[in-house]
């Protein structure tokens, strides 16, 4: 068994890439990551209040993509992530998974999501 280099750079959202699909179509929105995330927590941690759909992860978990039920409507919604979510090293979205004593701590984030406005046109 051999380890890599240390991660201990938590995954920010703000480096994510949201791809928005078309009002009048039930096309998926999709999510890609910097880095692989958690399969098992992309399963429940990551949603987009008030709409029906289903999701799919694949890219080696660097992509969540969800498409609705019904098709989107124009507006403006929200993708929300709870900062529990976490990469595959364990690094949660507001604190790494550990810190190196000799190092300054960074600064962690108080709130309990993460979220990601987008709009379909």
């Amino acid at each position: 068994f051999t380890g890599g280099p240390s991660d201990r750079i938590p995954p920010d959202p703000k480096h994510w890439i949201v791809t928005a699909p078309k009002a009048g179509t039930s096309e998926p929105l999709t999510v890609d990551f910097s880095k692989p995330m958690d399969y098992a927590l992309l399963q429940r941690m990551i949603d987009v209040p008030g709409v029906e759909g289903h999701f799919t992860v694949d890219r080696n978990e660097t992509r969540w993509s969800f498409t609705p039920t019904a098709a989107w409507k124009a507006g403006t919604y929200k993708l929300v992530a709870d900062n529990l979510l976490e990469d595959i090293a364990g690094n949660h979205l507001d604190r790494a998974f550990d810190v190196d004593l000799q190092q300054a701590r960074p600064q962690q984030t108080t709130a309990p999501t993460a979220t990601l406005p987008f709009t379909i046109r």
